[in-house]
């Protein structure tokens, strides 16, 4: 009802100022955090929250950060990132054990088990699909849908042997690829680290001529940058 909103309404608001009060307050001592799903799922500040951080590494059986500071500093994120592969393979292992439990017939408090998602639609029989729609007028240009191969399905057609090499290396030119992306990983990983392409990356095409870019300078993809 129109009044049960407002009596909402009323209350979130007077929420937020309080939140916005604590968040204002110097001694961040006295702020009230309290994780949850339904507060913390959209919080912008979810992978800085030190009393977030608790909740979750208390739930894993594994030590709490150092330190009382309510924001995780780069110190405490790179100690907490060592832990969440650990923290992973407890919520999945978890998650495996209470449906195997729910499957067998036993009550978990609090939890049962629903049907999912169902998967996509597709035709039980195809050759009887199309010969309704070709029944009922339907042209061949519109019940299939021809799309041309993809580089790695080009690739795996010349070692078959079912195009040649020739065939092969010809559209090797025509071939595109998406730059990495950045990932987190150990300091101990052998990839050089990434760094980001900068407008000195790029040929200047308003001049016509590409910028020299600084020596031994690496693209993403690891290669030297050539002078044009």
């Amino acid at each position: 009802t129109p009044a049960e909103l407002e009596a909402r309404l009323d209350t979130i608001s007077k929420a937020a100022a309080e939140a916005r009060r604590e968040m204002a307050a110097e001694d961040t001592a006295q702020w009230h955090l309290c994780p949850g799903l339904p507060q913390c799922r959209f919080c912008p500040a979810r992978g800085r929250c030190r009393e977030l951080a608790r909740f979750a590494l208390t739930a894993a059986g594994l030590p709490e950060l150092k330190g009382t500071v309510p924001k995780l500093d780069v110190c405490m994120i790179g100690e907490t990132l060592g832990k969440l592969d650990l923290i992973q393979s407890w919520i999945d292992g978890m998650r495996q054990v209470a449906e195997e439990e729910l499957l067998k017939g036993h009550r978990i408090p609090g939890w049962k088990l629903v049907a999912g998602r169902a998967g996509p639609r597709k035709w039980g029989d195809k050759a009887a699909a199309d010969r309704v729609l070709a029944e009922k007028g339907v042209p061949d240009s519109l019940r299939f849908v021809r799309e041309l191969i993809s580089p790695t399905q080009a690739e795996k057609l010349a070692k078959e042997g079912k195009i040649t090499e020739e065939q092969w290396q010809a559209v090797q030119g025509e071939i595109t690829r998406s730059e990495p992306k950045p990932a987190v990983v150990p300091e101990s990983d052998p990839r050089e680290p990434w760094t980001p392409l900068t407008a000195a990356d790029f040929p200047d095409e308003s001049k016509g001529t590409a910028p020299a870019p600084a020596p031994e300078k690496k693209s993403r993809k690891g290669k030297k940058s050539q002078k044009s």
